[in-house]
C-alpha cells in the first residue's frame, strides 16, 4: 500500500498542479493527495484535481482528523509533517509541491515498504558547518537533545523535499516535544522551517533502535545546479525529482523549467486555464508579498 503526498499553501498550488502534472505525463500510477494548508472549497481547482481524477483527494485545514495538528501543524513547512500521522496509506511518499519528475518514479521507492524511512542521499554530506548553516544549531540540539549524537548522523541530513516513510513512524508525542521546543527556542532550527527538526526526529530514533532507514539519490536542488547539466539530467533515462527550491519555474523565465512547465501543461489541457496567466498572477502576488514584508519591517514590526 502506497501513495504519493503533496504538501501546499495557495500561493504554490500552481506549483502543485505542475507536479501532479508530472506525475501522470511520466507514467506513475500511484494515487495521489494534497495535503492543503487552507479550505479546498474555496479554491475550485482542488475540486476539479479530484472530479477529474487528477488526485484520490484533498486534506485540508477543515478534515485533519486529530485536533492537536490541525491546530498546530499547518503553516511553512510543517503542512507535510501531517503525514506521518494523517496519510491515506501506510506507506508514503512525500513531494513538496516545488517538486516535478522527468520519467516514472515508481521504481525509484520500489522497497519504501521494507524500511521506515526512505531519503534522499544528499549530494554533498554536511561537515559540522552545513549542518550549522542548513539545518540546526549544534550547541542548542547538545542541550535540548544531550542524548543524540548528531555528529553520527551529519553526511546523512538531507533537504525534506522528497522522502518515503510509513504512516505512525514518528510518535506523535515526539513530534509535540520538538514543537514545543522549537517555540521555547526559535533558533534551533534553521530558517524556521521544518527541515532540521525532521531530521533530528528521523535519525534520533535510529540512534535508539525505534526506526530504520536507507538513502538513495532522489532528487535534484535546481539552485545547485546550471542549465545545462539540469537538462542532461533530464534526458536520462534514469528518473529525478526536480526540486525548484528557491527561484520558481516560471514558463517564460530564463532558468531551467521544462519537467515543471510540462506538468503544468498537462493540468491545463485536462482542466482548462492559461499558464501565461498563472505567471503574471503569481508575479503579482509575489511582488505583493515582498512589498508587505518591506512595510513590515520599514513599520518595525515582526515579519
Amino acid at each position: 500500500e502506497l501513495g504519493i503526498i503533496i504538501a501546499c499553501y495557495p500561493g504554490d498550488l500552481i506549483w502543485a498542479k505542475g507536479c501532479v502534472g508530472s506525475l501522470h505525463r511520466s507514467g506513475v500510477r500511484l494515487p495521489i493527495q494534497i495535503l492543503f494548508d487552507g479550505v479546498a472549497s474555496a479554491h475550485p481547482e482542488l475540486g476539479a484535481l479530484v472530479s477529474r481524477g487528477l488526485v484520490a483527494g484533498i486534506t485540508d485545514r477543515t478534515s485533519v482528523k486529530d485536533p492537536w495538528l490541525r491546530a498546530n501543524s499547518f503553516g511553512w513547512g510543517f503542512t507535510k509533517m501531517i503525514a506521518f500521522w494523517e496519510s491515506p496509506w501506510e506507506h508514503f511518499i512525500f513531494l513538496d509541491a516545488d517538486t516535478a519528475v522527468s520519467r516514472d518514479i515508481t521504481g525509484m521507492f520500489a522497497d519504501a515498504t521494507e524500511v521506515d524511512f526512505l531519503l534522499d542521499e544528499p549530494e554533498q554530506p554536511s561537515d559540522a558547518a552545513g549542518v550549522a548553516k542548513w539545518f540546526f544549531e549544534p550547541s542548542r540540539v547538545e542541550f535540548h537533545y544531550p542524548d543524540f549524537s548528531w555528529r553520527t548522523y551529519q553526511a546523512h541530513y538531507y533537504c525534506t523535499g522528497v522522502f518515503a516513510a510509513r504512516r505512525g513512524s514518528i510518535p506523535l508525542a515526539e513530534y509535540q516535544r520538538a514543537l514545543d521546543i522549537h517555540r521555547s527556542d526559535p533558533a534551533i532550527y534553521r530558517f524556521g522551517g521544518e527541515m532540521g527538526m525532521l531530521n533530528l526526529l528521523i535519525f534520533s530514533l535510529h540512534q535508539r533502535g525505534l526506526a530504520t532507514f536507507r538513502q538513495r539519490r532522489l532528487q535534484l536542488l535546481t539552485a545547485d545546479h546550471d542549465d545545462e547539466f539540469l537538462q542532461e539530467r533530464l534526458m536520462e533515462e534514469r528518473p529525478w525529482v526536480f526540486h525548484y527550491a528557491g527561484r520558481k519555474p516560471l514558463m517564460h523565465g530564463d532558468s531551467f523549467h521544462e519537467p515543471m512547465t510540462s506538468g503544468r501543461q498537462w493540468v491545463a489541457d485536462q482542466l482548462g486555464g492559461s499558464l501565461s496567466r498563472e505567471d503574471l498572477l503569481f508575479k503579482i502576488r509575489y511582488f505583493l508579498f515582498r512589498l508587505r514584508k518591506k512595510i513590515r519591517r520599514y513599520l518595525g514590526k515582526r515579519v
